[in-house]
This record gives structure tokens, sequence and C-alpha cells, in this order.
């Protein structure tokens, strides 16, 4: 995980104002802001975070969890460019 600090966001219940509460943890998203650009085929420069993990405790939530996952790197990271490197979802059939 080369690059800049690594990030860990909690993401739970909006309605909820207490963080004690383990039960109130809907997902988790874990990423970091790589240290080096990368050369796009135009020419310029991309900076890019790469999200390394992504889950839902319920799969109803996942959607919602992922769209405030990149809302919040969007506003709060210096990027251009957002790269996803592990997306799984189990599946209890299979």
């Amino acid at each position: 995980m080369d690059g800049f600090d690594l990030h860990i966001l909690v993401l739970k219940d909006p309605e909820e104002t207490t963080i004690d509460n383990d039960s109130l943890v809907k997902g988790l998203v874990i990423f970091n802001q790589e240290s080096q650009s990368t050369k796009l085929p135009n020419g310029k420069t991309a900076i890019k975070v790469v999200i390394h993990h992504f889950s839902a405790v319920e799969k109803i939530n996942r959607e919602v969890i992922f769209e405030r996952a990149l809302e919040f790197i969007w506003k709060n990271m210096h990027c251009s460019v957002i790269r996803i490197n592990l997306n799984h979802i189990t599946n209890k059939e299979t």
C-alpha cells in the first residue's frame, strides 16, 4: 500500500448519535491516496486514490455505502482518479 496515510471509513446509521454501539456499523471502506502520480495517455498526470476494501454488513446497504464513500473521497482527497482493487461479495448459495 505505497502512498499516503491509510484511511478507514466506518459507516454507521446517520440517525444514531452515539459511536459506541458496534451494532450500528453498516459498512467499512479502506483506501489511501497514492504518492506517485500516474501518466495518462493525453500526457497529463493523475493522482489516484485506491480503495483496498469495501464491505457492507447488509447487502441492501451496499450501494448507499459505496456512494457515501465516493462522495467523501471526491470532496476530501486531492485526486483525479479512484481505483478499486477489491470488490468481493459472498454468495451463500455458492
